[in-house]
């Protein structure tokens, strides 16, 4: 019995000094098996001392895809994107971010200082997804490279070539030293990056035109200058094609110019594509957008993705396919006269002498006097009825506010005479007449200086407008103000 309680003794004795040997000569962290990768790091030390010194590139080695070196200029502090074929400029603020990255690789985390060939495949080392080299203007050569993601927990794991020492980088650290040449473009259609709001950035724009199936529209931005010294209805936008257009009303400059300013193609969806059609950039919208400090560029706008959220879109001179997830494209659809102004015609009653109204074979007389003098009153006759400077102002409205209520494709009647017709006289001898011929029972083609506009009014809306007006004062009361 003493025999064998004294075995188990020494077999334990035995056992608990393996133990304790193994310990004190195994002081490398803890790495876990293949399958769950959760690693133990040591302590934290820099992948290079001094990698920062007198840097002037940063190559990029990638296991998949394209080589590109970035150069810095420490004169000036310039980036510039060196690729085989590069589709665009590089980006600066993110050429510096990666050159910065790559060369500050500080108080990193320590996975194991003496990795075997059986670590160095869990983590990727011996077929790295990126070897970066950073180069001195001595002529000396940094290289890293950075392997496999983490399974378990976070950051990527990195090491010197050569070197048994294996580092584990943060998240971030992990995704910006392992971009592409793709993620380095400057794609940025539009200079509108740095502007605040959307209001800033209309201001920018000098001219946009847009090209589709439905024809050209060009829109103008009026200078402010311009733009003060314009009369009632006119608005900072002018439609410059298919029609020239004194007044343009707030639709043209927010439904419109809101969602152009929006576009941000940020992402590259294929360099050098075979086939357009696949994304329906063979026969694409054109926007072509100029502004006062930018040299203008146009942008070929192709098909929604709607799965994805976004357009596929390329710009002009660029061979590469890429993809808006930012942008509202609905200003493709829109035909011109879904974008005009509502209002006909404007003017400034200071430039008018007088107006006539052709009321069905009735013909009826507005004069306007605007003194001698700058603090005189207006005045104003209906067929020899004076008015109150209210009331004549309320009834010249009536002649702008003649709108459209929709297109038509019915010509000038030949022969006949307009039901309805607004004449404007101006005080340099000039006139211009707004004509109303039936076309059937409730609509009416306008007419504008003897040339259709494929436009119609309703009989309602005359009524509402100038027929309404005119029963008003003919009863001697007061026009309302709408």
């Amino acid at each position: 019995m003493r025999k064998s309680v004294l075995i188990v003794c020494i077999i334990a004795i035995v056992l608990l000094s393996a133990g304790i040997a193994f310990l004190m000569f195994w002081d490398e962290p803890a790495v876990a098996d293949i399958e769950s990768q959760q690693i133990e790091v040591g302590p934290t030390a820099d992948l290079v001392d001094e990698m920062r010194e007198n840097v002037v590139s940063v190559a990029f080695s990638p296991n998949e895809g394209e080589e590109f070196i970035i150069h810095h200029d420490a004169e000036d502090g310039t980036f510039e994107l060196d690729a085989a074929d590069p589709i665009f400029p590089g980006d600066q603020t993110s050429m510096r971010s990666l050159f910065n990255m790559a060369t500050a690789l500080t108080d990193v985390s320590v996975v194991t200082e003496d990795a075997d060939d059986g670590q160095l495949e869990m983590f990727g080392l011996n077929n790295p997804d990126m070897v970066v080299a950073v180069h001195r203007d001595d002529g000396t050569t940094i290289e890293f490279e950075v392997g496999n993601i983490q399974a378990v927990g976070q950051g990527r794991f990195a090491r010197l070539s050569g070197s048994r020492e294996i580092f584990i980088l943060s998240t971030h650290q992990g995704n910006m030293l392992t971009r592409t040449v793709d993620q380095m473009y400057d794609i940025g259609f539009f200079p509108f990056w740095d502007y605040l709001d959307n209001e800033a950035a209309l201001h920018a724009i000098e001219n946009i035109i847009i090209e589709s199936d439905s024809g050209v529209i060009e829109l103008r931005m009026r200078t402010l200058e311009e733009f003060l010294e314009l009369p009632f209805g006119a608005s900072e936008v002018q439609i410059v094609q298919p029609e020239v257009a004194d007044a343009n009303d707030t639709i043209v400059r927010r439904d419109i110019l809101d969602d152009i300013v929006r576009i941000r193609p940020s992402s590259v969806e294929t360099i050098r594509p075979s086939d357009l059609s696949v994304y329906g950039l063979d026969s694409p919208v054109r926007l072509t957008v100029a502004a006062y400090d930018w040299q203008g560029g146009t942008l070929l706008i192709g098909s929604a993705d709607h799965d994805r959220g976004g357009r596929f879109v390329m710009i002009e001179g660029y061979d590469a396919v890429l993809f808006d997830t930012g942008g509202l494209y609905d200003f493709i659809n829109l035909t011109f006269t879904q974008i005009r102004t509502s209002l006909l015609w404007v003017f400034s009653i200071d430039e008018v002498s007088s107006v006539t109204f052709y009321v069905e074979g009735t013909e009826r007389d507005f004069q306007i006097d605007h003194g001698q003098e700058e603090h005189e009153a207006l005045r104003g006759w209906l067929d020899d009825v004076e008015l109150s400077e209210i009331n004549a102002r309320r009834l010249f409205m009536a002649a702008l506010l003649l709108a459209p209520n929709g297109e038509t494709d019915e010509p000038i009647p030949t022969g006949d005479t307009p039901t309805y017709a607004v004449t404007v006289h101006f005080l340099d001898g000039r006139s211009e007449t707004l004509e109303f011929y039936q076309i059937s029972e409730t609509q009416f083609l306008i007419v504008l200086n003897g040339e259709s506009k494929g436009l119609f009014i309703t009989r309602m809306s005359i009524q509402s407008v100038l027929m309404r007006r005119l029963e008003i004062l003919d009863a001697g009361e007061d026009l309302p103000a709408s």
